[in-house]
């Protein structure tokens, strides 16, 4: 739209954007060296420890890591959409000089979170 005499233009828009996204990574459940009850509770030792599983092996053995880490079984999915406006403005100040200004609205990718909170 031109105004004031052809000197000042003025561009307005909107745009809507969806962003879908899928993810993958592995999964760590420290927990999964213990046994457990049929309840789901831990067992316990007379003292109140925890009991260890026999195919845990020692802490921090290959035997560990095989039951503690899954490969890609930790999944996130999300959507997000939002409409983004801008107004953009042109004015002669001269024939050889123009004043611009602007305004847009811009979009944040929403933050990482650790992996685990996205468990199904």
């Amino acid at each position: 739209m031109r105004l004031l005499e052809n000197k000042l233009l003025l561009v307005t828009g909107v745009r809507y954007e969806k962003t879908t996204g899928e993810g993958f990574g592995a999964l760590n459940t420290p927990d999964a060296v213990f046994v457990r009850n049929p309840d789901g509770s831990f067992a316990l030792t007379a003292t109140g420890a925890r009991i260890r599983k026999p195919e845990a092996g020692a802490a921090g053995s290959r035997e560990q890591v095989n039951l503690t880490w899954h490969e890609r079984a930790s999944r996130s999915k999300r959507t997000y959409d939002d409409y983004y406006p801008s107004l953009h403005l042109t004015y002669n100040m001269t024939e050889r000089f123009l004043a611009r200004a602007a305004y847009a609205k811009t979009g944040q990718y929403p933050e990482l979170r650790h992996p685990l909170q996205f468990r199904d």
